[in-house]
């Protein structure tokens, strides 16, 4: 994928890489990566919730490359959205950062709930993830494709401190974005 940053992708030497996936992502392929990755986990003894936090993470940051992410290629051929997953430990921490292409009429409302989501207390989330989780503030139209807004709101509330995110032109893609996204998980 030529529009991947890759030192935005990799961890610094002293930090030690977990597990990292480039390229297709399809529900099929986050199943089979999710399994290595929660493998991973177990053989690296973590404790089990802190490997259940970043497993839970690591999908939904999947999900969120295959509900929002555009195709590299041309974009009027349906093919499977591309992306990079990165999980690697730092002082006794997590940190997850996906990366994938967005269409520039998406970045808006995903920008918008990203930001929504950092100005949130940790309470406000849990609050917030039950609400939907029982449909009682569930709106269609909340993200781009629709759906209740449980997979950034399951991030969030993994997460050890606000998400981080990054929406970035991307010349050689027709106006389309590259948007990053880093969680850490203690």
């Amino acid at each position: 994928m030529s529009w991947n940053v890759a030192h935005r992708m990799t961890p610094e030497s002293s930090e030690r890489e977990i597990f990292s996936y480039s390229g297709a992502v399809s529900a099929g392929i986050v199943g089979a990566t999710g399994e290595s990755l929660r493998a991973r986990l177990a053989m690296l003894n973590v404790e089990s919730q802190r490997a259940r936090k970043v497993f839970s993470s690591f999908v939904e940051l999947a999900y969120n490359i295959i509900h929002h992410g555009e195709p590299e290629g041309a974009r009027d051929v349906k093919i499977v959205r591309c992306g990079s997953i990165a999980v690697w430990e730092a002082g006794q921490r997590y940190h997850l950062r996906s990366q994938s292409l967005i269409s520039a009429v998406n970045a808006p409302p995903i920008r918008q709930r990203l930001q929504a989501l950092r100005d949130l207390t940790p309470e406000q989330i849990r609050f917030e993830f039950r609400l939907r989780l029982t449909n009682l503030q569930y709106a269609a139209d909340d993200s781009p494709n629709g759906g209740a807004g449980l997979g950034l709101l399951t991030i969030a509330r993994n997460a050890a401190e606000p998400i981080d995110f990054e929406l970035s032109p991307v010349p050689s893609h027709d106006g389309r974005l590259q948007l990053i996204i880093h969680t850490v998980i203690q």
